[in-house]
C-alpha cells in the first residue's frame, strides 16, 4: 500500500513538472488577480516538482 501512495504521488509530481515545462517551452501567461506571473516561477516549480517526483519514485522502489 504505501509504494502504491509513493507512486501515485510521483505520476502527479511528474504530471506537475511537464505541465511548468510546457507552459516555459510554450510561453503561456498566467494571471492570478491581476498580476501575471513570470516564467521564472515554471523554472522552479518545474525543476522542484521533477526532483520531487524522482525522489517519490526512488522510495517507492526501496
Amino acid at each position: 500500500m504505501k509504494n502504491t501512495a509513493l507512486i501515485t504521488a510521483g505520476i502527479v509530481f511528474l504530471l506537475v513538472g511537464i505541465l511548468h515545462a510546457v507552459r516555459y517551452l510554450k510561453g503561456w501567461t498566467i494571471i492570478i488577480t491581476n498580476q501575471p506571473i513570470s516564467l521564472e516561477v515554471s523554472i522552479y516549480g518545474g525543476v522542484i516538482a521533477i526532483v520531487l517526483a524522482i525522489w517519490m519514485f526512488v522510495a517507492a522502489s526501496k
